[in-house]
């Protein structure tokens, strides 16, 4: 059987990959009909703050919707860009590999 913690920490990652794929989206959807108030709701992720803080769905200055980890050495940062598509992640931990991230750098998610 897994321990535990390994589990609790594998379903932060994935509550976070899921949360920034539905902004992006429910964000397309609202983008695409023209609705001027093209905004996301406030999503709790637990070891985990969603930017921007404005929840804008056209991102943050560098076009990003992004699940930014409070501690990268054991959940990585994931990220969408609004314009290109582009899903990366990063983190600091012990391997190169973390929860559903390939790479410490512009991994893949």
């Amino acid at each position: 059987i897994p321990e535990f913690s390994k589990i609790s920490r594998k379903a932060k990652s994935a509550a976070a990959i899921n949360s920034v794929e539905t902004i992006a989206k429910l964000c397309l959807e609202l983008v695409s009909k023209n609705d001027l108030a093209s905004t996301f709701s406030d999503v709790e992720l637990s070891d985990y703050e969603l930017y921007p803080l404005d929840r804008n769905c056209n991102g943050d200055e560098n076009n990003l919707i992004k699940a930014k980890s409070n501690n990268t050495k054991k959940y990585p940062t994931y990220s969408y860009n609004v314009k290109t598509g582009k899903k990366v992640c990063s983190h600091n931990g012990p391997n190169e590999e973390l929860h559903g991230c390939s790479a410490r750098k512009n991994g893949e998610w």
